[in-house]
């Protein structure tokens, strides 16, 4: 007989294709937690000042995502979100997104998946940091 079994199938498209969409959808929790915190930063500090205070640098912001491990202000004045290590998609475990402040919004500037960093060449709205990611695992 010629053609797949069922379980061949499955293990060749639907099993790896399960698996990018559970990643993704990991990625998605830190970039809805990113924009919680961004928004709260710009109503507390952004509207007035236009920028953020160097008290802030260095500090977790409080999340209660199940896969977020943190979210901290850089000294560069760019929020760094990350995923946990352990109980994370191995896709996309210790992945991080950087976003920053510019023209009255935020912009993801850089993303780390897998141990690899990567600067993007034009900022990205943060939505599409998560389509970036995806592209990336």
């Amino acid at each position: 007989m010629k053609g797949f079994t069922l379980l061949e199938l499955l293990m060749v498209v639907a099993i790896p294709a399960y698996q990018r969409y559970v990643a993704a959808s990991q990625v998605t929790e830190l970039v809805i937690l990113m924009k919680a915190a961004t928004r709260s930063l710009e109503i507390d500090y952004l509207l007035e000042a236009q920028a953020l205070p160097d008290s802030l640098v260095g500090t977790p912001i409080k999340t209660q995502g199940l896969y977020v491990e943190s979210l901290v202000v850089s000294e560069n004045k760019f929020l760094r979100g990350c995923l946990r290590k352990r109980g994370v998609h191995s896709l996309v475990a210790d992945s991080c997104l950087t976003v920053t402040y510019a023209q009255k919004d935020w912009w993801c500037v850089a993303i780390q998946v897998r141990g690899h960093a990567f600067t993007l060449p034009v900022p990205l709205e943060m939505d599409r940091c998560v389509e970036q990611v995806k592209s990336l695992v």
